[in-house]
């Protein structure tokens, strides 16, 4: 993993608040979420430029102010002694509509009185426009004190109101912020049909908020409501049901401390706010932080009363969701402990990396297409305390906070994993903490390895691999080289999993290793005994060049034993790919 320089942030979070921090991300916009803060965001402005502040929920348009109704009244019908004049006191509410669709908030009313209803009487309301830019307006009317009805638009600041009739299904929205103060702060978040979904607060822990369609920083609504208005509900069934997560799969899954449920909509049809959503329980096993990593079709989660990690996805067969552990073959991996963080990596390899909370790190593999997953357990040499993953060009990065004891002190770094697709190995590193160097000119003294102070490091010299101690932030080589890589040494193991036990001993033969790109990789039955794979002819002189395909075996000494299991081990920094495993076993008596 290499090393590179911080860039930081001031947020009103603690250190020991951060673990229930949930967050949700919207291209540069990341919203984040806590039980004791108000909801709150981090913009990316810049590469180095992120702007962190605490969400206001309105419109993205102010409403117009200033709103005037001025009644014409040319006709009181003099001709019949004014029989047929019957004035009534309207009010009028204007609001401005941008080009992204959203509407503001009603503005303050007017009132005029007239009878449009007769010839050449009509009500002009005027206003003055809000700041930035309006693409046009709405009107709404009202009969004395009653509800206000949608009676037309304009481009202009003016409307002509000459007896319109209020449509009363369409009203003007209102303000509403159900996260205005302590105890109502939402606590998780997720996306869902163009809404920002909100969940647990402190005085409703079964809770859920969503915004206005494709507002996500807007949860107004209207009289009655529009089917784009926000959503406010929550899920009932006699246990607990402390919201943990909202999962967005082919349907909106929200996790709890007790159940799984689904949301339906109305004919099985899209979330809308009225009539509410309705919950379907699928799941009995309860959801614990961290979030569930989704993955395709599928979700995984971290059970609240159980170790491991569990899957959950549609089936047929049950005609809905369903959830299995997906650890059930490496139990001894979760014994008194639980995942502490985790990220996944899409490409180009499908991997969750798992924090653990005693600072292990698990690596689980999913593969659906192929029916295969595993977990790999790794040993950073230090403690690992959070991990991320990121999409950089064609790979998914992997960020990891690492803490370790570096000549006497404890220090946290920031390490990132190398690029899986590498072009030079010379500069693709194979160690922890590491740094890469390229220089002009061949040189002998590698500076700016202060992070390292004290520490015996591995070094990658234009190919060639050695050791040196990090004295005064430099280390120097006895060959001069162009092209460097410094840091933390480690062991890559592989194990195969012993044959099915039968009652015969066994014993195995030649090994073969078939690799990518990879070479100084020894083989054999104890890891005290391996034997070097030969990956490059006799004689050859220069540095290493990466292998591809399957080199002569090895032949280590025979071991008879009822396990026949193979390791394959490389302890220096160089790539490392095993595509597969091949070796001979004979049966022999009973004994």
């Amino acid at each position: 993993m290499a090393v590179y320089p911080l860039y930081k942030v001031a947020t009103p979070y603690n250190a020991g608040e951060l673990a229930d921090l949930d967050f949700v991300q919207s291209f540069d916009t990341i919203y984040l979420a806590h039980e004791f803060y108000a909801p709150a965001k981090m913009v990316r402005n810049d590469h180095d430029d992120w702007e962190f502040s605490y969400v206001t929920f309105s419109p993205g348009i102010e409403a117009p102010t200033s709103v005037s109704a001025t009644a014409t009244v040319a006709n009181t019908d003099s001709a019949n002694s004014g029989d047929g004049y019957f004035p009534q006191s309207y009010s009028y509410i204007v609001a401005a509509v941008n080009a992204d669709g959203q509407e503001s908030r009603g503005s303050t009313p007017d009132s005029a009185t007239n009878d449009t209803e007769l010839p050449r009487n009509y009500t002009t309301i005027s206003w003055t426009a809000p700041a930035g830019t309006v693409d046009y307006y709405r009107v709404y009317k009202a009969h004395e004190s009653g509800s206000y009805g949608f009676i037309g638009e304009t481009d202009s600041t003016s409307f002509t109101d000459d007896g319109f009739q209020p449509d009363y299904s369409d009203a003007p929205i209102e303000a509403y912020d159900p996260f205005d103060g302590a105890g109502d702060y939402p606590a998780r978040l997720g996306f869902w049909e163009q809404r920002l979904w909100m969940g647990r607060t402190g005085n409703n822990p079964n809770a859920l908020f969503a915004s206005r369609t494709a507002d996500f920083e807007n949860m107004d609504f209207a009289r009655p409501q529009r089917e784009n208005d926000s959503i406010a509900m929550s899920i009932s069934t006699g246990e607990s049901n402390l919201i943990e997560a909202i999962i967005p799969l082919d349907r909106l899954l929200i996790g709890t401390s007790d159940n799984i449920f689904s949301l339906f909509g109305p004919n099985d049809g899209i979330l809308v706010p009225t009539p509410p959503p309705g919950a379907k329980r699928h799941v009995g096993r309860g959801i614990a932080q961290p979030k569930p990593v989704v993955i395709g079709e599928n979700a995984f989660y971290q059970p609240r009363v159980e170790s491991g990690v569990r899957s959950l996805g549609y089936t047929f067969e049950v005609d809905g969701y369903k959830s299995s552990d997906v650890s059930i073959f490496a139990p001894h991996l979760f014994q008194n402990r639980r995942i502490k963080r985790w990220a996944y990596q899409a490409e180009p390899v499908s991997v969750v990396w798992m924090v653990m909370d005693d600072g292990d790190v698990l690596a689980f593999t999913w593969e659906a297409e192929q029916q295969v997953w595993g977990f790999t357990e790794i040993d950073l040499g230090g403690v690992a305390l959070d991990v991320a993953a990121i999409p950089e060009g064609e790979e998914t990065r992997v960020y990891f906070v690492v803490e370790r004891q570096i000549n006497g002190e404890t220090v946290r770094y920031v390490e990132i994993l190398n690029r899986i697709k590498w072009t030079d190995f010379k500069q693709a590193s194979h160690l922890d903490a590491s740094r890469i160097y390229e220089f002009d000119e061949p040189v002998t003294e590698v500076t700016g390895l202060q992070h390292l102070e004290g520490e015996t490091v591995g070094v990658l010299a234009d190919g060639y691999s050695t050791t040196k101690v990090v004295t005064d932030g430099a280390i120097t080589v006895d060959e001069p080289a162009t092209k460097f890589v410094v840091g933390l040494k480690f062991d890559a193991i592989i194990e195969t999993m012993p044959l099915p036990p039968e009652p015969n001993k066994k014993i195995t033969g030649e090994i073969y290793v078939e690799m990518i790109d990879s070479f100084d990789v020894f083989a054999g039955r104890e890891e005290d005994n391996l034997e070097l794979i030969t990956t490059r002819e006799e004689g050859s002189i220069g540095p290493p060049v990466p292998f591809t395909g399957v080199p002569d075996p090895a032949r280590p000494d025979q071991v008879v034993d009822r396990n026949a299991t193979i390791i394959v081990k490389q302890t220096s920094p160089y790539p490392l790919i095993v595509t597969a495993v091949h070796y001979g076993v004979e049966a022999k008596g009973r004994g």
